[in-house]
């Protein structure tokens, strides 16, 4: 269940929530599990990161990440689709969905934790970005 509250309501624990929704069927039909990372929202569209971590991007074990964008309006998908953005990084994993706004324009951004090598407990930060919104 997905629930979009006004900021302007917090004094009032957010009792009421300006949009509700159920997940919609399909958004992790790739997956037998698939894991919410991200979410954010844009206009009348909610965004969401799916996937997760440890995968090598082969024919064997590939990459499970997604983004979908559901009209709140109508709780349906409007598009969704698998990214292999960051497909040489070790150890990706999907972490994280925002919206930037560069130049007057909204872009998708989201984030994929790697690490510097197969035997390091490093993680790092590294942030993709898509400027085609639904």
């Amino acid at each position: 269940m997905y629930s979009l509250y006004d900021l302007a309501q917090a004094d009032d624990g957010f009792k009421r929530p300006s949009v509700t929704f159920e997940e919609p069927a399909g958004v992790r039909r790739e997956q037998a599990r698939s894991d919410l990372q991200g979410f954010a929202v844009w206009g009348r569209y909610a965004y969401v990161l799916l996937g997760t971590g440890g995968h090598a991007g082969t024919t064997k074990d590939p990459f499970d990440s997604a983004l979908a964008a559901i009209d709140m309006s109508t709780g349906e998908i409007v598009e969704r689709r698998l990214t292999s953005a960051g497909r040489s990084l070790i150890g990706r994993e999907p972490e994280g969905l925002a919206v930037n706004i560069r130049n007057g324009r909204p872009e998708l951004c989201f984030g994929l934790s790697s690490q510097p090598s197969a035997e390091s407990e490093l993680r790092l930060a590294n942030v993709f970005a898509v400027d085609t919104l639904v």
